[in-house]
């Protein structure tokens, strides 16, 4: 059963790979790159799996190799990795819920003669977030054998993902085995119950795993230890940015405020300054910031009455009440009457609600998400309760006490003394 969360959220790229993914829990793609590309994959890695002890732990399994970093021990791994029916699926599913999507893990597992039936798992979990609101990765396995079911190909829970996550122990039908051979992919959700089979034939199986996730998250491998910049700058750019190499806005895995990606240059300053990196919903919102805060400079407190001058600024700031203007000598505040916040109806491009929840200017109170239809987008103010209240004019000094026409909630902002701005 598909998570209908997911599938609003990915409704407007339709796919067929992405619908089956989201309705299943999983997909398996036949012969998506050849054998000549799994075999150089596999002669690259002979020796590793040669090399590599066996695992501790029953969950990782005492007849079961794994070992990471891929993309210095072959370099043909680059190639699945940055397979584009691969990232386009986990675009789409991914996208919504970040800004950019990152890479994971790559690990080759080898299950050896004798293993047992890994125990089922949501790889999810390892993050302990919400359940049935978002994905939060996707693993594609590359077989470099066959996978049988004799040998320990991966079972999988069909419609145990998504919402259905919240039960812990595996659902009442029998899990499919996801046979198939080199050259194919088995991709499954993150919230997908699963885990390897057990190996009861002569020889052992082989295996790639490529993951992604959100870009927010903390990756199960370490990508920027796996990967040091003397490594990555020898990777392409998309390839740098999906091991760690570029932000994720706003502003997060940066490096002395500026992208990672300039540790990929031939030299770096010592010193470096500092560059924001914002989403476009929140450039706007900080646009409309610093022209509020460079009116409220130029503007003095004996400026013309914005109720006379601008009846639409009036209307958005709270300057008058049901239409009418105020009388008062002064103005409520010192604002240029060209002054718009328009810029702060961007739409977010993840399709988050807005940070604060609006009460529009005629105060009836309608809140909405931004761009949902029928419902206002909020233009008020980069910060939510930018409250601009009006000193009194009589012999008695000081605010002024109402409520507020904008939300109308009670006012809290220390009224503006003298010619403080």
């Amino acid at each position: 059963m598909a998570n209908p969360e997911v599938q609003t959220a990915c409704a407007t790229q339709a796919n067929p790979d992405v619908d089956r993914l989201l309705y299943d829990g999983f997909s398996i793609h036949r012969s998506l790159v050849s054998d000549r590309a799994i075999k150089a994959v596999s002669a690259d890695l002979f020796s590793q799996f040669e090399k590599t002890p066996f695992c501790s732990g029953d969950f990782y399994g005492s007849r079961t190799k794994r070992f990471g970093r891929l993309l210095t021990r072959s370099p043909s791994v680059s190639d699945l990795v940055l397979h584009p029916t691969v990232l386009a699926i986990a675009q789409t599913v991914l996208g919504p819920w970040c800004d950019t999507i990152q890479l994971n893990l790559t690990q080759a597992i080898e299950v050896h003669p004798g293993a047992l039936a890994q125990m089922a798992h949501r790889d999810q979990d390892m993050w302990c977030g919400d359940i049935g609101v978002r994905e939060y990765l996707i693993n594609v396995i590359w077989p470099l054998d066959p996978f049988r079911a004799e040998n320990g190909a991966t079972l999988i829970w069909p419609g145990s993902h998504g919402a259905m996550a919240v039960n812990e122990d595996p659902p009442g039908a029998a899990p499919i085995v996801a046979a198939c051979d080199p050259g194919d992919a088995i991709i499954f959700l993150g919230s997908t119950l699963h885990g390897a089979g057990a190996n009861v034939c002569r020889t052992s199986r082989r295996a790639i795993i490529v993951s992604y996730a959100l870009g927010w998250l903390k990756p199960y491998e370490n990508q920027w230890l796996a990967y040091p910049p003397a490594i990555a700058r020898h990777f392409s750019p998309e390839l740098a940015g999906l091991v760690g190499y570029r932000q994720h806005r706003p502003n997060l895995g940066n490096y002395e405020g500026q992208c990672p990606s300039v540790l990929l240059q031939d030299s770096v300053a010592s010193q470096l300054g500092a560059i924001d990196a914002l989403r476009p919903d929140q450039t706007a919102l900080l646009a409309a910031h610093v022209t509020a805060g460079a009116c409220l400079r130029q503007c003095p407190p004996t400026a013309r009455p914005h109720a006379q001058s601008c009846p639409s600024d009036a209307a958005v700031f709270g300057l008058g009440r049901t239409g009418r203007e105020r009388t008062s000598r002064r103005p409520a505040a010192a604002l240029c009457r060209n002054l718009r916040l328009d810029a702060v109806s961007a739409v977010d491009p993840c399709r988050r609600r807005w940070p604060y929840a609006h009460r529009r200017a005629d105060g009836r109170g309608q809140i909405g998400a931004a761009g949902d239809a029928g419902a206002p987008v909020p233009t008020l103010s980069a910060k939510p309760h930018l409250h601009l209240r009006q000193r009194s004019v009589g012999p008695r000094r000081g605010a002024r006490h109402g409520r507020c026409t904008s939300c109308a909630g009670p006012r809290s902002t220390p009224s503006i003394k003298g010619n403080d701005q």
